[in-house]
Order: C-alpha cells, then sequence, then structure tokens
C-alpha cells in the first residue's frame, strides 16, 4: 500500500473554553490517496467544512483548539509554523471555498488575484505570471482568456466565478484539492460542467481530491470512497458504490432514503418524501451517547448512555450500537 497524500489520525477541533469546550470535530480519521475522490457528507452543522478548513489550519482567526495528527506525504502539519505551514497552503493542498464571490476580492481583477496566487509559491517575472494566470483560466475553460484577466470578479457569472476559484486553487499546482460545496447556488447544467472539470483536471493532474457535498447524486458520480459525518464524528466510511448498495449506519439509510425518487410513470403511485426527524444537536448540547440516538429508529438505552465504537466491516467503518447488516447478493436481488 503507498503511502497516502494525507493521512489524518484523531483530528479534534474544539472552541470555546478549555473547560467547557464546544467539540466541532470529534476523533475524526481520514486518508486521500493520489487519483482518490474522498467525498464527505452529511447535513448542515455536521463538521465538514470545519474539518476542510482545519486540515491546514486556516482557523487559526477563530480561536479555535486542534488536536491529532495531520500527515501530508509523511510530513506532520500541525507542529509546524504558521511561515512554514504557507509553503504547503496551495503550493501543495488547493483549496475551493465554498461562495466564490466571497473567495474573491471585488475591488481587484481576475488576473491580479491569479498572478498573486501564482507568484506566492512560484518566483516568476510579471509577464510570466500574467501568462501563467492566462494559461489557468484556459485550463479551467473560460473562454478568451487573456482578455478575461482584465474584468473584476462582478462581470463573471457564478459558473464563471466559480471557475476562477478552480483556477486560483491550481495556481500553485497543488497535488491534494479540497473542494467545500465548489457547486452550491449553481444550476444543473453549470453544476454538471464544474464537476465534469474537476474530473478532467484530477485525471490531467494526478490530484487526489476531498469533495465536501450535500449532494447524494454528485457523490455517486464522483467519489471513489464516501465518509458520512454526523455531529462532528466520522459514522460510516465505505466504497461509494457499497454505501448506496448497502448503507450500514441509520443515519446514512436517512440521508439515502430521503432522496426524491424520479417516476417515469405518471400513473405511478406518489409516496411521500421520507425525512429524517428532528435536528443535528447543537455543539453546546451534545448528548453523552450517540449523537443521533434521539433521531434513530433502532436506538436502545446502551445508544442514550455510550458513543459508539468504530467498528471495522469488510471493505466498510461503521460507529453504531446496531448498525444495518450487509444482505446477501440473492437478498438484495429480491429486494
Amino acid at each position: 500500500m503507498t503511502t497516502p497524500l494525507l493521512d489524518v489520525r484523531h483530528l479534534r477541533v474544539e472552541f470555546g473554553s478549555a473547560t467547557a469546550p464546544l467539540v466541532a470535530v470529534n476523533d475524526l480519521s481520514l486518508h486521500v490517496h493520489a487519483g482518490e475522490t474522498l467525498a464527505i457528507v452529511g447535513e448542515s452543522g455536521c463538521g465538514k467544512s470545519v474539518t476542510a478548513l482545519a486540515l491546514t489550519r486556516l482557523l487559526h482567526g477563530s480561536q479555535a483548539r486542534l488536536g491529532g495528527s495531520v500527515k501530508y506525504r509523511g510530513e506532520e502539519l500541525t507542529t509546524l509554523s504558521e511561515a512554514a505551514l504557507r509553503g504547503y497552503r496551495g503550493r501543495h493542498i488547493g483549496m475551493i471555498f465554498q461562495d466564490p464571490m466571497s473567495a474573491l476580492n471585488p475591488v481587484l481583477t481576475v488576473g491580479e488575484q491569479l498572478i498573486e496566487a501564482i507568484q506566492a509559491h512560484e518566483r516568476l517575472p510579471r509577464a510570466q505570471a500574467q501568462a501563467r494566470a492566462a494559461e489557468l483560466l484556459a485550463l479551467v475553460r473560460i473562454p478568451e482568456p487573456h482578455k478575461r484577466l482584465a474584468d473584476y470578479p462582478h462581470r463573471f457569472s457564478g459558473g464563471m466565478r466559480q471557475r476562477v476559484v478552480i483556477a486560483m486553487a491550481l495556481a500553485g499546482r497543488p497535488s491534494l484539492l479540497i473542494a467545500d460545496e465548489p457547486t452550491t447556488a449553481l444550476d444543473v447544467t453549470i453544476q454538471a460542467q464544474i464537476l465534469q472539470l474537476l474530473a478532467n483536471l484530477q485525471r490531467e493532474l494526478g490530484m487526489g481530491l476531498i469533495l465536501i457535498t450535500h449532494d447524494l447524486g454528485v457523490v455517486a458520480e464522483t467519489a471513489d470512497r464516501v465518509m458520512v459525518m454526523y455531529a462532528g464524528r466520522k459514522v460510516e466510511e465505505q466504497p461509494v458504490h457499497g454505501l448506496f448498495a448497502q448503507p450500514r449506519h441509520p443515519y446514512t439509510q436517512g440521508l439515502i432514503g430521503a432522496r426524491p425518487a424520479l417516476r417515469f410513470n405518471p400513473a405511478a403511485t406518489r409516496e411521500r418524501l421520507r425525512e429524517i426527524p428532528g435536528m443535528v444537536p447543537m455543539l453546546s448540547q451534545l448528548p453523552a451517547g450517540c449523537a443521533f440516538a434521539a433521531r434513530c429508529p433502532r436506538a436502545s438505552a446502551a445508544c442514550e448512555q455510550q458513543p459508539p465504537a468504530s467498528a471495522v466491516a469488510p471493505a466498510a467503518l461503521v460507529a453504531c450500537h446496531h448498525p444495518y447488516a450487509p444482505q446477501p447478493l440473492a437478498q438484495r436481488a429480491q429486494a
């Protein structure tokens, strides 16, 4: 087995006072190999974006306290100085932030922002950096890239702004790309283009990709493995086909069951969309036991008293006192 690009062990992110901390991410472990796509899914408030920011210590301004280990190609990032860590951000690990309009400076042209990102990692004269910026815009399929360098962000559509943000994330030629909701607020046509673009760039550049999304359809099309988070913890991890075929955790089953089904027969009986009752608990009100117990149809007294440990099954990991058992292929075919 090759060394993963990113190897995270027992990551913990706390906010607030040390005596009464709010734990946003708790005992989280993950890994990503070159050319692999790991999707992270879960409801809003489950800790997905906090995890993404914690991986490169971008929570420094929020008084967050980090614990655990984050290694990039075997190098421990949590103990690096801020100056040393800047050599990894962008250069080795790129980041696509959720809102492209917030990620771009509205008073600087797109070209200026791309040139700044390029020169932060490569000592290039301005003329060469500008040519490289135009190449990046061409790489993300923006027409007339040399002309668009002089435009401000408001001159671009939402999909084009997202492409610019992707270009900025690729400016340092990273080997690992973290994409936090890269298709949020985009229509389905632009979403498909962005996802295809990421897939093409991943093949061309051999990048590892961490994809954070709410859209299980996107996950099914793009991911190799899926990690499901709930209340700051990993509750299930499987290869993508296994997760959709045989979800083991009740929360994962709820997420998959809540997707609307496409029906091509107008005479078919309509069914009410299934939903997961309740809400994700607040960080200040996390229960002593399983955080999903109050919403879980399989919960028992043990679930309310003790957090479940992660159990490793063949090709799967699930943290649940009462996980669903995998069905034999014959039973699945009959169902």
